[in-house]
Formats: structure tokens, sequence, C-alpha cells
């Protein structure tokens, strides 16, 4: 694993908390002015051939289930109301945001009070767009907002979470979008950017983006 991410966000039962405790309505009516849709997988419902459907996602706000699943999991409460890893730490997570955009701060506002209610701690870090672009790739970050341009063709976004393009050993060359280096999943994407046949290439790429 590589930078300095929270090891708890390995655990998929917190990312799934983090998830049911944000209320994305919210923030695309009050912070986007409506201007938005939520988003299942990398490709978007508009090209709906490649598009990956899950019933499921994208998960509801609901601060009761998102509760009741870190109880289960574990995640103790302390006496101040702020939940415990694992290891016994206090659950603080980052939260990177660029310092040039104003919507980042209001983002933050809302995601840090709703997170505080299911007893996560989030640390703000505004930071410049160079700087935002060298942690994220590098992955010394825990949260970040991040968002994409996408024609009707995915191969370049899908292509951007090989494991070629995680960063060299001395940090630089990387075009990682998510830091993941998955063989598997490296194998879909070569094989869809290969494929003739239109509709096992949208298999492909709709497997692709469930994996990821």
């Amino acid at each position: 694993m590589m930078g300095d991410g929270n090891p708890a966000l390995q655990d998929l039962n917190l990312r799934k908390a983090i998830l049911m405790g944000m209320d994305n309505k919210t923030l695309l009516d009050k912070v986007l002015n409506g201007q938005g849709v939520e988003s299942t997988g990398e490709v978007p419902a508009s090209y709906s051939l490649y598009n990956w459907k899950n019933s499921d996602l994208p998960l509801k706000f609901n601060p009761d289930a998102a509760n009741k699943l870190l109880d289960e999991s574990g995640y103790v409460k302390g006496a101040d109301g702020v939940r415990l890893d694992k290891t016994g730490k206090s659950l603080t997570l980052r939260l990177l945001g660029r310092n040039t955009d104003g919507t980042h701060q209001q983002i933050i506002d809302f995601v840090t009070k709703w997170l505080k209610n299911i007893g996560i701690t989030v640390t703000p870090e505004m930071k410049s767009n160079v700087q935002v672009n060298d942690d994220s790739i590098l992955g010394n970050v825990d949260m970040y907002f991040t968002g994409w341009n996408i024609g009707p063709d995915p191969d370049y976004q899908l292509s951007i979470n090989q494991c070629s393009a995680l960063p060299n050993a001395d940090g630089t060359g990387g075009t990682s979008e998510n830091g993941l280096c998955i063989p598997e999943l490296d194998a879909l994407i070569k094989a869809q950017h290969t494929e003739l046949d239109q509709t096992k290439r949208s298999e492909l790429v709709q497997k692709a983006q469930e994996m990821m």
C-alpha cells in the first residue's frame, strides 16, 4: 500500500458507513445548485452502453444505519463521542481539498458535521492544486475530492487505474486516479482495449468498473 493513508480505510464496512453518513442530495442541491447527479462508477449514465448499473448504489443517506454498521464492526465510541479504530486510536480522517475551489470548503463543512454525527472526526486540509495532485497520486491522503471529464469511449479513464499508472519509486511519472494495482483489473482493461465486438467490450468495461 503506497502513501500514508489511514489503514482503517481498508475496511469496506467503514467506507460504507462513511458513504451512508453523507447526504449527497444536500450537496447537489445546496453546493452545486442542482447541477449534477450521484455517480456509481467511472462512466456516467448518459453513456448507457458502458455505464455500470448496481441497484445497491449509490448508498442512501442513513446515519442510523451507518452508526449501526460501525457499532457492529467494532468501532466503539470513546467518552468524547469519537469512535476508536481497531488499534484503539481515535478515528480521525483527513479530507483534502483545493484552496482555489470555494465549493470544496462548503462540502468540507457539511461532511465534517455529518461524519461527526457517526463518531468520525474530519481534519480539513486545504492545499494548492499542485499539492493536491501530488498528494493524491502518491497516496498521501485519507479522503479527497476528485472529478473527471469523460467522452463516449472510456478507454483512457480505465487506463489510469492500471498498475502501470502508479508513480515511480521517486514519486514521479504517476497518473493513477485511485492508486489501484489489481492484476485482474489490468487484464479486463487490456481486454476491452482490443475487443472489437461492442457487446463483449461493454461487458468487459462494466466488469472493470464493478471491480473498481
